[in-house]
């Protein structure tokens, strides 16, 4: 398992099941990417951290490598250079996180 900092800690590969808010700390890898129409590009993963924050992975249509989108990422994209895989897309973005934000909450 990759390490990402506490902030997931469960992978579902082939998971047909979109992903609700009470999934925190999971990253799903879809079984097929789904094509966005709204930024031209293709969905390959989705995730919330432990602290409720969602993202996702995605992929520019005809380029190489994956990047990660979420609200608090500067310009809403990953500011680091694409990626081979999904998981190392979502390490990167969880870097570039609010120091802030950057622990997972243990409030109830």
């Amino acid at each position: 398992m990759n390490d990402f900092g506490g902030h997931i800690t469960k992978v579902l590969r082939d998971s047909t099941a979109p992903l609700s808010e009470t999934d925190v700390g999971v990253l799903r890898i879809l079984p097929s990417p789904r094509f966005c129409a709204y930024n031209r590009d293709v969905i390959a993963a989705e995730y919330y951290t432990a602290d409720g924050r969602y993202g996702q992975v995605c992929k520019e249509l005809r380029l190489p490598g994956y990047y990660s989108r979420g609200e608090w990422l500067t310009g809403k994209v990953s500011m680091s250079p694409r990626h081979n895989t999904v998981e190392a897309a979502v390490i990167a973005a969880l870097a570039e996180q609010p120091a802030g934000k950057r622990k997972a909450s243990t409030d109830g």
